[in-house]
């Protein structure tokens, strides 16, 4: 999986609009595209550089790494504390 990652949110929020609007999805308060979220310090969404949604033309591919899905936290139960 790729994500494309920027420190600025607001831009971010820009190119997560225009590429749903490109695609024809609809945008504002639920996004299709996919969901933007916090990443190593930035803020990003998941990209396909291959297949029907390709955006490798439609935004700066500089901006595109590899995702790696944050490992998930077991809450400890009650007997645990």
């Amino acid at each position: 999986m790729k994500i494309y990652i920027d420190t600025d949110k607001a831009k971010v929020e820009e190119v997560h609009d225009t590429l749903s609007t490109h695609f024809g999805l609809p945008k504002g308060r639920v996004k299709s595209y996919s969901t933007i979220i916090e990443y190593n310090g930035g803020y990003g969404f998941l990209v396909a550089l291959e297949g029907n949604h390709d955006v490798s033309s439609l935004i700066d591919v500089s901006k595109v790494i590899d995702y790696i899905a944050p490992e998930p936290v077991e809450e400890e139960s009650a007997e645990d504390a």
